[in-house]
């Protein structure tokens, strides 16, 4: 918002306000309060919705529905990056306040929807561990269905994963250390480039189908998560491909910016923030200011 449409805000606002309103003396003055006031009522409602979660705790609820629906307002209202919302629940679970029945569950829909840290593959084989039979099981059959007939005579499925080296927001953890990937190839190619590294790599590779835990095709990934015991013992065929960033951008422009941007968003940082020190990825934002 430029000072003049603030100017502007500032007046249309003074109609509708109260006698408190007398009070603001400036248009910056009057938005700094607004500004703090909502992170003061987003600060409340953020404390709600962790009451939320503590009220299923204390009725010891086995509703997976009524979890997730309550970690996804808990990260609507949140100010920071949605690492915060593993970090919730990575706090209940050590102080077992999860049921085992649905810890597998709600930390994929985490993993899935918002975003986790490293280390996080510790919780997720306990979860599995701790997982009844019978969701196991129905697990199992939900992707046989799925990736059956994906996987080769001897029960191996091809896979891919784009590694990134010394981009802006680090490295990506190395293939022996990794338990997700891609069903897509040209999705790996986009991991692998999405931050502008120095370096980056697709390795393709294959795992056993029973090794597999989890499949989602939710944010069109194709991604197949297995068992982190497994990791680095079991690839068949592991091959690398260098690829060249730079020459995977000139036609990815959109793709980049807004991956850098939701990496951004994951790491706690805010947008306006991101922009300034980014000014060449947002001009068109700019452009549609003025």
């Amino acid at each position: 918002m430029t000072e003049e449409q603030k100017k502007i805000q500032f007046l249309i606002d003074g109609f509708h306000a109260d006698d408190d309103y007398r009070d603001f003396n400036t248009a910056d003055e009057y938005f700094i309060f607004r500004e703090n006031r909502a992170k003061e009522i987003r600060a409340q409602e953020t404390e709600k919705r962790k009451d939320e979660v503590f009220e299923l705790v204390s009725r010891k609820s086995v509703s997976i529905s009524k979890w997730t629906s309550a970690f996804n307002r808990y990260c609507f209202y949140m100010e920071t990056g949605s690492k915060n919302v593993f970090r919730f629940y990575a706090e209940l679970y050590k102080d077992n306040k999860i049921p085992s029945s649905i810890q597998f569950a709600l930390l994929m829909h985490i993993y899935v929807y918002y975003s986790v840290e490293t280390g996080y593959e510790k919780y997720l084989l306990e979860a599995y561990e701790n997982y009844p039979e019978k969701k196991k099981d129905k697990l199992r059959k939900d992707i046989y269905e799925e990736l059956g007939d994906c996987k080769d005579e001897n029960g191996y499925l091809t896979v891919y994963r784009g590694e990134y080296i010394d981009a802006e927001f680090g490295s990506s953890i190395e293939i022996s250390q990794a338990i997700s990937f891609t069903l897509n190839y040209k999705k790996a190619h986009f991991f692998a480039c999405r931050w502008s590294p120095k370096k980056a790599n697709v390795y393709t590779a294959k795992v056993a189908f029973e090794d597999i835990i989890y499949f989602t095709d939710d944010r069109n990934e194709g991604e197949v998560i297995i068992r982190p015991e497994s990791k680095g013992r079991k690839f068949l065929d592991l091959k690398c491909e260098a690829l060249n960033p730079e020459e995977y951008y000139k036609g990815n422009s959109a793709a980049a910016n807004e991956a850098r941007l939701r990496m951004a968003i994951e790491n706690g940082i805010e947008v306006q923030d991101y922009m300034k020190m980014h000014p060449e990825y947002f001009k068109k934002f700019k452009d549609v200011e003025k």
